[in-house]
């Protein structure tokens, strides 16, 4: 889990030390899909990094309650499709 973790906290930081080059650079303002993609990537990492660590505190609160708390149909022609 340590592995996964600090993955998640180095690539930001390769993201800022490759806009330190100056190729990586003219690649990002002279081709506008290129940037998008990039930014995109970037920000769907930060998210995902960002829910990912909220379910790491909240694993295991609630949920055995809450699939008990669920009733299901008994009978199949119960159920509106």
């Amino acid at each position: 889990m340590f592995f996964s973790e600090s993955k998640c906290s180095l690539y930001p930081a390769t993201c800022r030390v490759l806009m330190r080059y100056s190729v990586y650079r003219f690649t990002f303002e002279m081709w506008p899909f290129f940037a998008v993609v990039t930014v995109t990537a970037y920000v769907l990492i930060i998210v995902t990094f960002g829910l990912g660590f909220v379910c790491r505190l909240n694993y295991g609160k609630g949920l055995k309650h809450f699939r008990a708390s669920i009733s299901f149909p008994t009978n199949i022609s119960e159920t509106i499709i």
